[in-house]
């Protein structure tokens, strides 16, 4: 599975800056490359998306499609020596299953699936951000821009934070 297109994230600077109970600006660079790195870890700790994103996998029928919110089929095609050749999206849905999404093959006459032939399907995630969402980001910005320095000799690495680690987790699971 890859990326093939991504909109920017629409998470604004003085909000995480509020967030972080920073009133001054001078830090603005590095508050939004922790913002921005934030947004990325997220989404691919989680494969939750926060921003229109379009990915692209080799498809089979009964495929579990990784996270969300609400991934709509765009395309599948058949291919044929790796090449695209017949686009047989009309034959292909997507199902809902407790905790995803599955990738079905429709049961009609006239459609017809060889578990041996070669797909190519291409999902796209609407990019939603709920409070949950937001809140888990700002907080690994947050962590992300408090510990920028790496790890100073004599000193101790910060845990992770309880509030963040049970937001991620319910994205991995699936649950939220």
């Amino acid at each position: 599975m890859y990326i093939v297109s991504q909109t920017a994230h629409t998470l604004q600077l003085a909000e995480f800056r509020d967030h972080c109970r920073i009133p001054w600006t001078d830090d603005d660079p590095a508050l939004q490359r922790s913002l921005d790195a934030a947004v990325r870890l997220w989404e691919a700790s989680t494969n939750w998306y926060i921003r229109t994103t379009r990915v692209r996998f080799n498809a089979y029928a009964g495929l579990c499609i990784p996270g969300g919110p609400s991934p709509a089929l765009t395309e599948v095609f058949e291919q044929i020596d790796g090449v695209d050749d017949t686009d047989v999206t009309s034959s292909w849905f997507l199902e809902h299953q407790y905790g995803g999404w599955k990738l079905q093959v429709k049961r009609q006459p006239t459609v017809s699936y060889n578990p041996h032939d070669t797909y190519r399907a291409d999902v796209t995630y609407s990019g939603v951000v709920s409070d949950a969402v937001k809140m888990g980001i700002y907080d690994w910005a947050h962590l992300l821009f408090r510990e920028r320095e790496g790890m100073i000799v004599g000193t101790s690495v910060s845990k992770i934070p309880m509030t963040l680690q049970s937001i991620v987790q319910q994205f991995q699971r699936g649950i939220a």
